[in-house]
């Protein structure tokens, strides 16, 4: 397969850019070691005093939460205390960056783009939630026989959509990291096909496992963590590594594909431990009678299921 596109973008969501750079120089990850050698590297900050919900819309629009209106999936209602789902109503106020290309005449292909919206008006194709970590609009297609044709040619991702599911035993995270695992050599594929199939002048395909492997595995990972499991490390491996190692086996492969075109890799935001007194706040607020826990979000397959 020959690639179509003038530039691929590679975007992965919440993967740790310390622990890249450290794996790469000890050649756990050579396909990332050898585009860093090859080009140019820069670290990204996050947006200072927000969460990272804020992250991606000011990536894809190149403004603050000031201008886009987006600092978490969950936020105040200006001048009250209640709150609102964004997305359920007007959500991103700024235009995505790849509206000016379209504009300028320009065609683009942009997948899982993480908390963006279908585009009924871009120029080229898009697909929404094959695969996210935060699923809630479902997944969805530009033009809408995209949709048929990803489900057709390679079916539903293998991750579920709660990939932010509790889990308990050993065998559900074995299962769970196997999963990331074939969503991203599935991915790769998809990614692949339609590279070579649709004549882009920019190719956007966003991997998110590394955002549920980051959640559910990082205490694997990390042995100062209070829930480190060092036996199923012994048995089983690193998850975060395996997942990648998985990314960096995929990355390798795209650039092939790529051949001419060139390539950019972007990491908006990082992954971490979640330890901190804050994080026990809701609970105390709640059982003291001074808040109200919201319902979860709804997690969407989309009208394709």
């Amino acid at each position: 397969m020959v690639a179509q596109a003038r530039l691929l973008v590679i975007g992965i969501d919440a993967a740790s850019g310390p622990l890249v750079r450290e794996w790469a120089a000890q050649g756990v990850l050579p396909n990332f070691a050898t585009l860093m050698r090859r080009g140019r590297t820069a670290t990204l900050r996050g947006v200072d005093g927000f969460f990272t919900g804020s992250t991606w819309p000011s990536l894809l629009t190149a403004t603050s939460p000031a201008r886009h209106g987006i600092h978490y999936l969950v936020q105040l209602v200006c001048g009250s205390y209640r709150f609102a789902r964004p997305h359920e109503s007007q959500y991103i106020r700024a235009p995505m960056f790849w509206k000016a290309l379209c504009e300028a005449g320009k065609r683009v292909a942009i997948l899982d783009a993480p908390l963006a919206r279908l585009d009924p008006d871009i120029r080229g194709i898009q697909s929404v939630e094959w695969a996210g970590h935060d699923s809630i609009f479902g997944f969805q297609a530009h033009p809408p026989e995209l949709a048929a044709d990803i489900l057709a040619r390679h079916g539903r991702h293998p991750v579920p959509p709660d990939c932010d599911a509790n889990r308990r035993t050993p065998d559900d995270y074995r299962s769970f990291v196997d999963s990331l695992v074939r969503g991203i050599e599935a991915k790769a594929r998809l990614t692949a096909d339609l590279l070579a199939r649709d004549r882009c002048d920019l190719f956007m395909q966003v991997f998110t496992e590394t955002h549920c492997a980051g959640h559910q595995c990082w205490h694997l990972h990390d042995p100062a963590h209070p829930s480190h499991d060092p036996d199923f490390v012994a048995a089983h491996g690193d998850p975060i590594r395996r997942v990648y190692q998985a990314l960096d086996k995929a990355l390798g492969e795209l650039i092939a594909v790529a051949g001419e075109s060139a390539v950019m890799v972007v990491m908006p935001h990082g992954m971490s431990h979640a330890l901190g007194v804050h994080l026990l706040l809701p609970k105390i607020l709640e059982r003291l009678g001074l808040s109200v826990a919201l319902p979860p979000v709804a997690r969407r397959l989309g009208p394709m299921d």
